[in-house]
């Protein structure tokens, strides 16, 4: 048999072998074969990689932070080492915009780097983004000898990771030019993952440690919160935050930070910009909850039961946060209540303010405007402002004190006045009001208590068929960048019925799905099947995936593993058919479960804690039985007195095989 006449799939081998000996063939005479021991990125045709052929390039991910350096190293892990290379080279291209080369490092032995720049391997019009590199050896033998551990680093090519969020991929290829080499570079892209300085407030840190360390570094920070802590009580007042700094806690519902006594939670420095998500503030003393004389976004957060009021005369503004001249204000998704100032009992804003999907309820101004007072230039859109109160005869919801005030969408009611006059009038100061609700009975409009309706802040429900139903412009339905609003404060779909509501809160069916099952329960095993019909009761904000599956697979089969709803067809029922499984044995009538169920990860976090839906079935074993013969002694016939028995074979559909 000659060799072009051997089975195809045995080529590989061949190759290998043939390699192989050429390459020991070599070495026996006393030189290295370099066209047998170059190394290549890809695969060829019909030829087999095994792993102790491979030179790679690791780790396939890694997470750096911000101006850190990196390596990534190419690594040799060759079984038969006896063979060396006296060069390797590869091609790498980058994004520039994300990360740096720096060079190489750790080149094995007496290696040394060339290093082509400015030749375009990826044509991306950016050649800064590609090297040429070869890493060189004077003499073969500094590769790893025979029964070295291995893998061995071969070298090492370094990166610097610049000083944006994002993830990237470094992408190495060979730059061997030999179509059949003996080893294989096999290099899939490294992805690279860049983020800021993170600091984790838990045992091994406290909140003030972290602001401190965020604070010390020359990037943007970020601060997080160990799984293991929920509230955090401050012994003494925080440093300031005077770097561009990012608070994120589990959400407001999960964990609260209560201040110091005599002392505000957080101070924002000019220059800085503080985003804080995910929290409850609570408690703070003398200061209001925040002063900010930078740029502060807070997004979901809850800010409680602090104060900003002195005696002898002396005046306190914004009891949850004061906002001052110059800085900006971006409240989104939040609650603010309880909260008492001398000025502005919630909010006082002497900047830049814009407030959105936002609940101000039950604070108090030892003057006027009890829940928001401005003396700059400040919007609410889709805001709830009611249950507040000011001493003064005056302005217990909102005051103007200066500046400009837009209210779009919003309701300003039911706020008081301590001065025996009763209840609140809306200034009319405040011209620029549109699709708003200013005036009337507050329990008309909305209920007069601040609940838990869902979602991780507190809200004020609407009143069914009240008139802040479907009533605002939705074109006004706009967040703090000018983005349209998916959702209302607590997470679910903003726009429901023939509009969006007014106020933070929007008026919609609690989140629910309903399956109708079939009117048959019964599936057989020679081919029927059943429906079920799956729709959503409510809008969701975002995506809402179910998962469908079956108890036993062997006896009923649904043809989709999940359907998936969004704000766009949450509505329209899917058809899930459910087939029945052909076996080949005799079982009987089998029941089996289908079980419906939220994929909690897939979607939006308003559904997730539905129960599941269960529907039982039973699979009817209808096929038949048909003789078959056997042939016992495999002689490839049947003959009675030989083979002597006769078998019987169970078989769906009346079928024979």
């Amino acid at each position: 048999m000659t060799i072009s006449s051997l089975p195809r799939f045995l080529n590989p081998l061949l190759h290998w072998c043939a390699s192989l000996h050429r390459t020991r063939k070599a070495t026996r005479r006393g030189r290295t074969n370099p066209t047998a021991a170059l190394i290549r990125s890809e695969f060829l045709e019909e030829r087999t990689l095994l792993a102790s052929q491979m030179v790679t390039a690791t780790p396939s991910a890694q997470t750096v932070m911000f101006n850190d350096e990196f390596v990534v190293d190419l690594k040799y892990d060759v079984s038969d080492s006896s063979v060396s290379a006296l060069s390797f080279g590869f091609q790498l291209h980058y994004d520039s915009d994300l990360v740096q080369f720096v060079g190489t490092s750790s080149v094995l032995q007496d290696g040394s780097p060339t290093i082509q720049p400015g030749i375009e391997t990826t044509s991306d019009g950016v050649p800064a983004t590609d090297r040429n590199v070869t890493f060189s050896w004077g003499n073969g033998s500094a590769w790893p000898a025979s029964g070295t551990t291995l893998p061995v680093v071969l070298g090492q090519v370094r990166f610097k990771a610049l000083n944006q969020s994002g993830t990237t991929s470094l992408n190495f290829t060979s730059g061997d030019p030999d179509p059949n080499p003996v080893y294989d570079f096999v290099a899939p892209a490294v992805t690279v993952t860049l983020t800021p300085p993170t600091f984790v407030v838990g045992p091994q840190m406290t909140l003030a440690q972290a602001i401190t360390a965020a604070n010390a570094t020359a990037d943007p920070a970020v601060i997080r919160f160990d799984s293991t802590v929920s509230s955090v009580a401050l012994p003494a007042a925080l440093p300031q935050l005077t770097n561009d700094i990012s608070i994120i806690g589990p959400d407001a519902g999960n964990l609260t930070i209560t201040a110091a006594a005599g002392q505000r939670v957080f101070s924002v420095a000019a220059g800085s910009t503080v985003n804080i998500s995910g929290v409850t503030l609570d408690g703070a003393d003398a200061g209001g909850g925040i002063s900010n004389n930078g740029t502060l976004n807070l997004n979901h957060v809850a800010i409680r039961n602090s104060r900003f009021v002195f005696g002898g005369g002396n005046t306190g503004n914004g009891g949850a946060v004061a906002n001052a001249t110059g800085a900006t204000l971006n409240v989104s998704n939040s609650e603010i209540s309880g909260n008492r100032a001398t000025t502005g009992g919630g909010i006082h804003n002497a900047g830049t303010a814009i407030i959105v999907n936002t609940t101000v309820s039950g604070n108090r101004a030892n003057d006027a405007g009890g829940g928001i007072s401005s003396s700059g230039a400040i919007t609410l859109r889709n805001v709830t402002v009611t249950n507040n109160t000011a001493t003064a005869a005056r302005n217990g919801g909102v005051e103007m004190k200066g500046g400009t005030f837009v209210v779009r969408n919003s309701i300003v009611v039911g706020n008081l006045i301590s001065n025996g006059s009763g209840n609140d009038t809306f200034p009319a100061d405040i011209t620029d009001v549109q699709n708003s609700i200013t005036s009337g009975t507050a329990s008309t409009i909305l209920s007069p208590t601040l609940a838990d309706n869902g979602g991780p802040t507190l809200t004020h429900a609407l009143v069914q068929n009240g008139p802040a139903i479907d009533m605002g412009d939705t074109n006004q339905a706009l967040g703090v960048n000018g983005s349209p609003l998916s959702s209302d404060q607590r997470g679910r779909a903003r726009v429901f019925g023939g509009g969006v509501d007014i106020g933070a809160f929007e008026l919609v069916p609690p989140p629910g799905f309903t399956v109708t099952n079939p009117s048959s329960l019964n599936l057989t095993e020679t081919g029927s099947s059943v429906s079920l019909s799956i729709v959503l009761d409510a809008p969701p904000a975002g995506s809402v995936v179910l998962s469908i599956s079956s108890s036993d697979e062997t006896e009923s089969k649904p043809r989709f593993a999940s359907v998936s709803f969004g704000p766009g067809n949450w509505n329209i029922p899917q058809i899930v058919p459910i087939d029945g499984v052909a076996d080949q044995m005799i079982d009987g009538d089998q029941t089996s479960t289908i079980t419906v169920s939220i994929n909690d990860a897939a979607s939006d976090d308003a559904f997730d804690a539905l129960p599941d839906h269960t529907v039982t079935l039973t699979t009817i074993d209808d096929g038949t039985f048909v003789p078959a013969p056997l042939d016992v002694d495999g002689n490839g016939q049947l003959n009675p007195f030989t083979d002597g028995i006769l078998i019987y074979l169970w078989m769906t559909a009346g079928t024979q095989d």
